[in-house]
């Protein structure tokens, strides 16, 4: 129990956080590798057009350094978000922690906190594991067996699907192009298991942050001084009963107020930075999922064909995990909508009421993560999402038939 209480205190969830970035000669390799592999690509779709499977795992690979692209220009974004949002919420909430509930509110997001920093990077290695370590490991195993035995090199696996010319289809030169593809996707791998963590992070401080403020408006019926709301009945904005009520609830209703508007310049920020990550995720890993579903019931090869599944099914968990964070942020704009609403205002003074109503009509405005303003981040999302891949794959078996 003492080591419990130890891993929530706050500066250990602010050691979850500051992870370096891609950076100074880092970031060069990392772009002479994309590039490359961008370059070889296109020559890969020229020679290999005629083959349909081959020119499909090409076009994967081309969203593929598109997606790897844009997590290195989304570092930014992670790093203010991470600053300015998650790091501004760990140090402050302390603050808020005033009663038994919001206490249980702090303490559960304080625990996914420090859950979801280990687990999002994680997800990410596994998935390097299995789409990185273990083709790898096959590779080798196939170049090894070649060198020894003297075979023919066929059906060479791949980290990375690249179009190899014919002079350089050696051992040495599948194995060279093979490394310089692992190292660039474990750069990639690294990159979005950041943006991962802090994407979930920074939404799930938003959403406690919301809990937090419903919570303040039930509290509203409690400013009395005896405890009872029967007590605080108002004839004018200036005339009331009780002498230090007054005070004390316009001090509280003043934090409620605040804080509002601090959630609202929280979502701004969280919107503003996140719309890149959102369309990334969303539409790229979208096209991906059905790309994967053909390659999982067309190639022959069992490594790679278990490479896919995995990598399929990890990004399934992403994406439900990012559209679920969006609907619920959604769903709680629409519980502080009704907590305004439902709060005890109906014997509170004129000043109190005037307040409120500038707030319920702020909080007409849907709470939602729209990226570009092109759709919200939902669950319907989601389903949108499953119902094209679906359409897409069908198309797709059609042309291999």
């Amino acid at each position: 129990m003492v080591k419990a209480e130890k891993l929530l205190t706050e500066e250990t969830l602010l050691a979850a956080f500051g992870d370096k970035r891609v950076t100074g000669k880092m970031t060069a390799l990392f772009f002479a590798l994309t590039w490359a592999l961008q370059i070889n690509l296109i020559f890969c779709l020229t020679y290999e057009w005629p083959d349909f499977l081959n020119r499909i795992l090409a076009m994967k690979e081309i969203l593929m350094s598109c997606f790897a692209t844009s997590g290195y220009f989304i570092q930014n974004d992670m790093h203010i978000l991470e600053n300015k949002l998650i790091k501004s919420y760990i140090e402050n909430v302390k603050h808020h922690n005033t009663s038994i509930e919001r206490n249980r509110l702090i303490t559960e997001t304080n625990n996914f906190i420090k859950w979801f920093s280990v687990v999002s990077i994680r997800a990410f290695k596994f998935m390097f594991i299995f789409g990185g370590c273990l083709p790898m490991m096959q590779v080798s195993i196939v170049l090894a067996r070649a060198y020894f035995t003297g075979g023919k090199l066929e059906n060479v696996p791949f980290v990375v699907y690249v179009y190899v010319p014919q002079r350089f289809r050696t051992i040495s030169g599948y194995l060279t192009a093979q490394l310089l593809c692992f190292t660039w996707y474990g750069i990639v791998s690294y990159m979005w298991g950041i943006t991962y963590k802090v994407y979930l992070i920074s939404a799930k401080c938003v959403e406690t942050e919301m809990d937090l403020l419903c919570q303040s408006m039930n509290e509203i019926s409690t400013m009395s001084a005896s405890g009872q709301e029967s007590i605080l009945v108002y004839k004018s904005d200036t005339k009331h009963v009780q002498g230090n009520d007054d005070d004390k609830l316009r001090q509280f209703f003043a934090s409620v107020i605040q804080h509002h508007q601090h959630i609202l310049r929280s979502m701004t920020l969280l919107s503003k930075h996140l719309k890149l990550v959102i369309v990334t995720f969303i539409n790229i890993y979208g096209l991906q999922t059905c790309l994967y579903m053909i390659f999982l019931m067309k190639m022959k090869e069992t490594g790679i064909r278990m490479k896919y599944a995995f990598i399929y099914m990890v990004i399934m968990v992403i994406m439900y995990s990012c559209t679920k964070s969006g609907q619920v942020i959604k769903n709680k704009g629409d519980e502080i909508r009704m907590a305004f609403y439902e709060s005890a205002w109906v014997n509170k003074p004129q000043w109190m009421k005037r307040s409120l109503l500038v707030m319920m009509t702020k909080a007409i405005e849907p709470v939602e993560l729209k990226p570009f303003g092109l759709y919200v981040l939902d669950l319907n999302c989601m389903a949108n999402i499953l119902k094209a891949t679906y359409t897409y794959f069908n198309i797709a078996n059609e042309f291999l038939k």
